[in-house]
């Protein structure tokens, strides 16, 4: 019995028992295990509770949808016979009306004859062998992709020896050589060869070299005699990795690996030499380098029966025959190391990698996948059903109505329009204050898709039922009117634990003074707002969302208006506003995506580092021009948690009537940073204090080439000295001041141009505190 399914039930049971207890009526109904997978062949037994009834003559009775996958007999004993899916029902007798259901899925049992051949073809590239040379055979296996592991025999041993497929002559004569296959010992292969002695000095080399390396155990589990060669006018010579000559391999080995001897042979003029891996085991019963190509072998035919397309979770097997198997993701978005699949909104090529084995025998291989997305039929169905268009769908109106023009799930851009705008207009107003009856509006959704190889513009109808107006619907015209008109203030961006921007949505109307009884209540979406309209999650990126005012009184229906809102440090989309530094990675892409984090801008390989930040950010406005046109935008620079320095009094020195940064005081040292990441240095004393460039680097500043730079911001942001180059700065120039509140910026890795312009002389910088906690 599994213990998770006994917890399970024993939960269940305990609920059961307290609404008994709180006098709740409980109907009789049957608790069973949670669904489950299993392989073919293992047995278990179900353990259903039967509760809400006190009869203990009740019998419960057990079925299979499939007894040819899944078996069970009368007392719950299931077995799984075969590879498929089955349902097992646990009924009351003589009344099936309750009873409980639990699915099975059956994985088939893969063994080693599964990988056997039918048929082992040989050939040979020539007809006859000289006299201490040797021949590798060719093997055809039937199928194909069989296992070719092969037990190998000569008739003759006198003339011919095998070993792994190559044969090695040593005498005139005839041999006949058979490959068996280690799985299926009926399959056997046969071929004749022909000793004869031909071959120059080089050729007789290469094939002792072959000779002595097939003469090695294919797996080394104890010490052993390194083999030589049965020709006397062949010198050869065995060394160890350290270069010492050896007779005897002495086995030291205390787990799976590999250990290189060298041989060195001379025949007549020619000497070559052969660096062999050995392959090293502590247990042949239980060896890694055998065990391992099955399981990539396993690997590759999972994958290919995916037929290169992921429409569900994966069964990514982290331990299989023994071997271990860890794995990675280029998109845990869509499919994660787990196998978990998330459905992504297009279709997303995915490489999962599987790093197959133990340390230094680890075998890397990659597997190219698509996580299949929606289509455009299906994006319109889910907006339908579960997004932006649910609630007009057969909807009755009896006020203004939100008609999203973005949808924020897949992004399309949504246009409106009303085939009665006299009634309710295509911005969702309520024209008609005096309408008398129900009337039927046509509303017209043109969406427009426009995501690169997948674009798509379909329009969709949607009926609704506009009601006479009522109180509620009333209110909400006179609310919605006094926020167009700038009476009611809703702001356009709230962002959390921001000094600069307003994290609280305030003084919202919960009444209308012209509309008795109507009370109005505001949100936001779950997890984002809570009831005082507080913004709680962080986000950098722009961040668009809605806020919603639902009106109502007892009577009416419920009018709900949607407020578009940004809860992101940034006002406009990445591509229009932000650039970063590089900085070290805080988790990956999921942490990356959970905080709003945009990736950063770094150019010098296609990795996606995730962004930081410190409990403050600079923010500035400067000019630039792209194709002779002039911009002006917004721009955001942040950083790594902990590469802030301050130093007060106790960090400085008097030297000529300067203060200047002791690089030996206790604590004035910033600690190692990630190499790319932005180092800040503050004066946090009243005077202005100096440092020295040649000694910036010690007391921690990022320089490793000439475009390393610093620059120096006063209290008030505005930058007094601009970009110097610290390894390489202007003739004259050995210090940097900062004044008093100032600090000095190294924005070490500099692969955008568009970090510079931060630290250009003059130019004002807003250093804007946060306090997100430690997302490091």
């Amino acid at each position: 019995m599994r213990l998770k399914n006994f917890l399970v039930v024993l939960f269940l049971i305990a609920f059961g028992v307290l609404l008994v207890a709180c006098g709740d009526k409980v109907e009789p109904q049957i608790i069973v295990e949670a669904d489950f997978t299993t392989v073919v062949g293992e047995k278990t037994i179900l353990n259903p509770v039967l509760m809400g009834t006190k009869d203990e003559d009740v019998v419960l009775v057990y079925e299979s949808s499939d007894a040819t996958v899944v078996d069970v007999d009368q007392t719950g004993f299931i077995q799984a016979l075969k590879a498929g899916e089955a349902t097992i029902t646990v009924f009351v007798r003589d009344n099936e009306e309750v009873k409980g259901e639990v699915k099975i899925k059956v994985l088939p049992r893969v063994t080693l004859n599964d990988f056997a051949p039918t048929k082992i073809e040989l050939s040979a590239e020539e007809e006859t062998m000289a006299v201490g040379t040797s021949m590798a055979l060719t093997v055809t296996l039937t199928p194909a992709g069989a296992n070719n592991t092969l037990f190998w025999e000569s008739s003759n041993t006198a003339v011919a020896t095998v070993v792994n497929g190559t044969v090695f002559a040593h005498d005139f004569g005839k041999a006949t050589i058979k490959a068996i296959s280690a799985i299926n010992k009926s399959v056997i292969g046969e071929i004749e060869v022909v000793v004869a002695d031909t071959g120059t000095d080089g050729e007789v080399v290469d094939a002792a070299i072959a000779y002595l390396e097939a003469q090695l155990p294919e797996y080394v589990h104890e010490s052993f005699t390194l083999p030589t060669h049965p020709n006397k006018d062949i010198t050869v010579v065995w060394e160890d990795i350290f270069g010492d000559e050896i007779e005897e391999y002495e086995f030291t080995a205390e787990a799976d690996g590999t250990d290189t001897v060298r041989v060195t042979v001379k025949y007549g003029e020619v000497e070559k030499f052969k660096d062999i891996d050995l392959l090293v085991t502590v247990d042949l019963d239980n060896n890694m380098h055998a065990k391992i190509p099955l399981v990539v072998r396993y690997l590759q035919d999972y994958f290919a029966a995916l037929e290169g397309e992921v429409k569900g979770d994966l069964q990514l097997l982290t331990n299989y025959i023994g071997v271990p198997v860890t794995w990675m993701s280029n998109n845990t978005d869509v499919i994660t190391t787990s196998g978990k699949f998330i459905r992504p909104d297009n279709d997303t090529n995915v490489t999962i990698t599987a790093s197959v084995g133990p340390g230094m025998l680890l075998k890397v291989h990659t597997f190219q996948v698509k996580g299949i997305g929606y289509t455009a039929d299906e994006k319109i169905e889910y907006m339908k059903t579960q997004g932006s268009l649910k609630h007009l769908v057969d909807a009755t109106i009896t006020g203004p109505v939100s008609l999203p023009l973005l949808d924020d799930k897949f992004g399309a851009e949504i246009t409106w329009a009303s085939d009665k705008p006299e009634v309710l207009d295509a911005e969702g107003n309520y024209v008609n204050l005096d309408l008398a009856e129900d009337t039927e509006v046509t509303l017209t959704a043109t969406v427009k898709y426009n995501v690169a190889g997948f674009e798509f513009e379909k329009t969709v109808d949607l009926k609704v039922t506009v009601k006479p107006l009522t109180a509620t619907g009333k209110a909400a015209i006179l609310v919605l009117n006094a926020v167009k008109e700038g009476e009611i203030n809703i702001p356009k961006q709230v962002v959390y634990n921001n000094s600069e921007i307003p994290g609280k949505i305030e003084n919202l109307p919960t009444s209308v003074e012209d509309v008795d009884g109507v009370t109005i209540t505001w949100y936001g979406r779950e997890g984002e707002f809570n009831t005082d309209m507080e913004v709680l999650i962080p986000r950098i990126s722009y961040t668009p969302t809605e806020i919603y005012a639902k009106f109502s009184k007892e009577g009416a229906e419920d009018v709900v208006l949607a407020f578009p809102i940004n809860i992101g440090v940034m006002e406009g989309k990445l591509e229009e506003a932000a650039f970063t530094a590089r900085t070290g990675a805080f988790g990956g892409a999921t942490h990356d995506k959970s905080l709003g984090l945009p990736p950063a801008e770094g150019g010098t390989s296609a990795t996606l580092y995730a962004l930081g930040f410190e409990n403050f950010y600079f923010k500035s406005k400067f000019p630039f021009t792209v194709n002779e046109v002039d911009y002006e935008w917004d721009f955001y620079f942040f950083f790594a948690p902990g590469n802030v320095i301050e130093w007060d009094e106790t960090h400085l020195k008097e030297v000529e009537g300067k203060k200047v940064v002791d690089v030996e005081a206790e604590g004035a040292i910033l600690g190692p940073q990630w190499g790319s990441t932005a180092r800040f240095f503050k004066n946090t004393t009243e005077e202005t204090i100096y440092v020295n460039l040649a000694e910036l680097t010690t007391l921690g500043a990022q320089a490793t080439a000439d475009l390393y730079t610093v620059f120096v911001i006063d209290a008030d942001g505005k930058v007094t000295t601009g970009n110097v180059s610290i390894l390489a700065p202007e003739e004259g120039v050995t210090q940097i001041e900062i004044p008093a509140g100032g600090m000095a910026v190294n924005p070490a890795y500099l692969d955008g141009p568009m970090l510079r312009p931060f630290g250009q002389k003059d130019n004002v910088i807003e250093v804007i505190s946060i306090n997100w906690g430690n997302y490091g």
